[in-house]
């Protein structure tokens, strides 16, 4: 591009930069000079992509990996937040949902980054890890059958 007289220049990025990139951008005289890059950082409106390795431990200990610095979001069938946590920068993270789900809930997670992107929501059905009730009125037969 090319400034104008005010000072001022627009340029086009082609293909658009959306991702919180930081660009360095330097100017050029009519001789050739280059002037030292100055820095902007773009917006980033990409959302993180969805978790993965996801696992529930007990009902209450949820692991999975995800976009480093993003925070999870464990929500119920009702919406209502039940666990979150920040993924690290190794990628992983561990957080407790409380109350404990073990009976085949469906979860809705999803990762949500600094810029307040949120991943598309991902369901995740806790195991069912809860025995059933003891067994009662247990007769045997007249003939022992």
């Amino acid at each position: 591009g090319t400034v104008a007289a005010d000072g001022t220049f627009v340029i086009a990025l082609d293909p658009a930069v959306n991702d919180g990139s930081t660009l360095q951008v330097t100017l050029t005289d009519a001789a050739g000079n280059v002037s030292q890059p100055g820095s902007v950082t773009s917006a980033d409106l990409l959302p993180p992509a969805q978790p993965t390795d996801l696992a529930l431990a007990d009902g209450v200990t949820f692991t999975g990996r995800g976009e480093p610095g993003a925070t999870v979001q464990v929500r119920d069938a009702a919406g209502n937040l039940i666990g979150t946590g920040v993924v690290g920068a190794d990628g992983l993270f561990s957080l407790t949902l409380s109350p404990a789900q073990a009976n085949g809930e469906a979860l809705d997670v999803r990762l949500v980054d600094a810029a307040g992107n949120a991943s598309a929501p991902l369901q995740f059905d806790a195991p069912d890890i809860t025995p059933p009730e003891a067994v009662t009125n247990i007769t045997v037969g007249a003939d022992g059958l």
